[in-house]
């Protein structure tokens, strides 16, 4: 299994390997996240980097500067050199920020992004996450599905909630110029449930999409038809 990074600009995570994440950085900005990859000499060994940043708006993500399809080509530096340290074959791109896939700002967000990193899958949410209350140590991975107004609360409050998840139902993903996985709720609007295939015959249920195979891919991701 490839090399999977944990990196935050919000929250408290501590590095602990049972997670299922290899490293837990914390970060400001992308070029700080870059150093420490080159630290731990991490070139084509990353399969999965997620980005835990405030988004709260569709086409947002909060970084040392705000991400947006408008400024998306001022940071294609900061993208070319973080294609390096995805595995040859491509990788994951798992921006973990508040709605900022949301609609087609959030669209032309993951596109843009996914032109500077060949190959590479580029994830964003259509739903807010949920962490601990502020300054309380978690485990890399454990922000929650559900509402800006849960965020703070205990333990046992959110209790029973699902991990978001790249496989969420309320994940948007792009590859290669393409939005190849479209959330629940944009999928329930479409006639006969279509989801992002262009070849999708159409659908049961709005949870349901096409997964065609891909070789050597051993658990199916979406893809452009």
């Amino acid at each position: 299994m490839g090399t999977k990074i944990w990196a935050y600009r919000v929250g408290n995570f501590v590095s602990d390997s049972s997670s299922g994440w290899s490293y837990s950085f914390r970060f400001n900005a992308i070029k700080d996240l870059i150093k420490q990859l080159k630290e731990k000499n991490l070139e084509r060994r990353v399969d999965t980097l997620a980005i835990v940043a405030h988004g709260d708006l569709g086409g947002v993500v909060q970084l040392d500067r705000n991400l947006t399809p408008s400024t998306v080509a001022s940071f294609g530096v900061d993208f070319n050199d973080l294609n390096y340290f995805f595995e040859d074959g491509g990788g994951k791109l798992i921006f973990v920020s508040c709605i900022a896939a949301l609609g087609s700002d959030g669209d032309n967000l993951l596109i843009s992004i996914s032109k500077y990193l060949p190959n590479v899958h580029v994830i964003g949410f259509t739903i807010n996450g949920v962490m601990s209350k502020d300054g309380l140590p978690s485990l890399p991975g454990q922000v929650l599905e559900g509402e800006s107004f849960m965020n703070g609360m205990s333990a046992k409050l959110m209790k029973g909630l699902p991990l978001i998840t790249e496989y969420s139902f309320f994940s948007k993903w792009a590859r290669n110029g393409f939005i190849t996985k479209i959330p629940i709720q944009e999928q329930i609007k479409r006639p006969n449930y279509r989801c992002a295939w262009s070849l999708c015959p159409g659908h049961s249920s709005a949870t349901h999409r096409c997964v065609p195979a891909i070789k050597g891919v051993s658990r199916p991701r979406p893809y452009p038809g």
